[in-house]
């Protein structure tokens, strides 16, 4: 004897169906993977799992050695923060502009001081001058991929 529940037959045991009661087998709620103790696992965007550290708990449940373990350890972080140096490299004006005038963001309608704009410009992003001899080297690199670029226009 079987019974349909959402278009799908289900087997009914024969005491249960006699009975007259609806039979729902059991369900086993899949195996949770193994993880560090206190730790929780969380399904990143490219669908992997990753373990992520201790999730906070109410105040009520620490115990006082649980939180001078828990001071400790965010004072040993905050100072080896401290200790390590901020590695991220400064931009150079002087290679983004050549990269500019290297690159094709401009046509032959720019001019000279539209050039020279934009090298204000890198030189304010980067918080940085353009020193004079590489202003000119620029400038006159620029020149050379103009007239190779754009014949007709010089």
């Amino acid at each position: 004897m079987a019974q349909e529940r959402d278009g799908i037959a289900e087997p009914v045991p024969p005491s249960v169906a006699s009975a007259g009661k609806e039979f729902h087998p059991p369900v086993e709620p899949a195996p949770e993977p193994q993880r560090a103790p206190g730790s929780i696992a969380r399904a990143g965007a490219s669908g992997a799992r990753r373990t992520l550290g201790e999730v906070a708990k109410p105040l009520e449940e620490w115990t006082v050695e649980e939180l001078r373990a828990e001071l400790v350890r965010l004072g040993e972080e905050l100072a080896r923060r401290a200790i390590t140096p901020a590695r991220k490299q400064k931009a150079d004006v002087a290679r983004a502009c050549e990269g500019w005038v290297r690159g094709y963001a401009w046509d032959e309608t720019f001019t000279p001081a539209m050039v020279e704009d934009e090298f204000s410009l890198h030189e304010r992003k980067t918080g940085q001058t353009l020193p004079s001899a590489d202003r000119e080297r620029l400038l006159h690199l620029w020149r050379a991929l103009f007239a190779e670029r754009h014949r007709d226009a010089a």
